[in-house]
């Protein structure tokens, strides 16, 4: 198989490479003649990051494009893929780096390359991995859970236990959480509706509270 550059597309990030496969022998003026449309082999465009632009021999449209050279290239595209995938994912919604990962090898890609793509889109300030815990327990809080939820939930979004611990600390000593005024508050709407103590804190043990929060003063 010859495998033949016909066009290459450079852009501000990534180089975009299309090939065509021809048999091995033939000139693509006779594939073009001799070959019926249904089998023609179809061009395949690769995606090559900037950076990675030196891993490849130069190249020039026109250019036979040996084994060795297409394996480096495909390998270029792999990360390039796996990359875009990851921001793709973080334009949509915020995501642990564990949950990224995840979401990368569910679509295909390669450990290391999903691996490369989280390291990258962190190093970019793509992922604030902090900003986006301390957004999703405020979230949670606002949305009347307790602690105890609220890290389970981040705990399995894909964040670490200690970190969201640490991140709950820290806002209730800056005074962004109140748990024991959340939990008062729960339990002064469950009174009103004529819930008794015993109900109220199971009510509100259920949603993350802690008893002791439930009923002090």
């Amino acid at each position: 198989m010859t495998r033949i550059l016909q066009e290459i597309q450079r852009g501000q990030r990534t180089v975009r490479l299309r090939c065509v496969c021809l048999p091995e022998g033939q000139e693509d003026e006779e594939i073009e003649a001799k070959t019926p449309k249904p089998h023609r082999q179809k061009p395949q465009t690769l995606t090559v990051l900037v950076e990675d632009m030196g891993q490849l021999p130069p190249l020039c449209a026109g250019d036979e494009i040996g084994d060795e050279a297409w394996q480096t290239l495909l390998w270029c595209d792999g990360r390039a893929m796996a990359l875009q995938k990851a921001l793709e994912c973080l334009s949509r919604t915020d995501v642990s780096r564990r949950a990224l990962y995840a979401r990368l090898r569910a679509k295909g890609a390669t450990d290391i390359n999903a691996r490369f793509a989280v390291e990258q889109v962190v190093s970019l300030g793509y992922l604030r991995e902090g900003e986006q815990l301390r957004r999703l327990c405020l979230k949670l809080a606002q949305a009347g859970k307790g602690p105890r939820t609220v890290t389970a939930r981040a705990a399995a979004a894909g964040y670490p236990l200690s970190a969201a611990e640490q991140t709950l600390s820290e806002m209730e000593a800056a005074g962004e959480l109140d748990f024991a005024a959340a939990a008062r508050e729960l339990a002064a709407r469950f009174a009103a509706q004529g819930l008794s103590e015993q109900e109220i804190a199971r009510k509100l043990y259920a949603a993350g509270f802690d008893t002791d929060d439930c009923f002090s003063s």
